[in-house]
């Protein structure tokens, strides 16, 4: 799976954990409804634009991606909450959008083979 796919599809899982979740803190069935509805254009969108720079940065050390990852993730959370006057549940959503961005980071991680040593046959004389 590509990297745009595994960012929209982490994307939404995120927003179906975040609405499960809330519903569950809230006791509030309706909140799922409300999440989802709209939560899942920008976390597909977002999911997608991650996916994008975790492809563009692959090579880069993880610390980077990471942070390069999370922030605008995390600032999209912050924005909706916000927005939606929920921001007692930032910490709460949070959680499993750090979750996302870092199985994002891990499935598109550029891994480099150390390199094979030479053989030397040995003549036993």
């Amino acid at each position: 799976m590509g990297p745009i796919r595994l960012g929209v599809l982490l994307g939404v899982l995120d927003v179906v954990v975040i609405a499960i979740g809330l519903a569950v803190v809230a006791g509030d069935d309706q909140v799922v409804v409300f999440v989802a509805m709209f939560g899942i254009v920008p976390g597909i969108a977002m999911g997608g634009l991650l996916g994008v720079i975790a492809k563009t940065i692959a090579g880069s050390p993880i610390i980077v991606r990471c942070m390069a990852l999370c922030l605008p993730a995390l600032a999209l959370v912050w924005l909706l909450a916000s927005v939606f006057l929920m921001e007692h549940y930032i910490l709460v959503s949070s959680i499993p959008t750090l979750v996302a961005v870092l199985l994002l980071e891990r499935g598109t991680r550029r891994v480099v083979s150390p390199p094979l040593p030479v053989a030397r046959v040995h003549e036993e004389s």
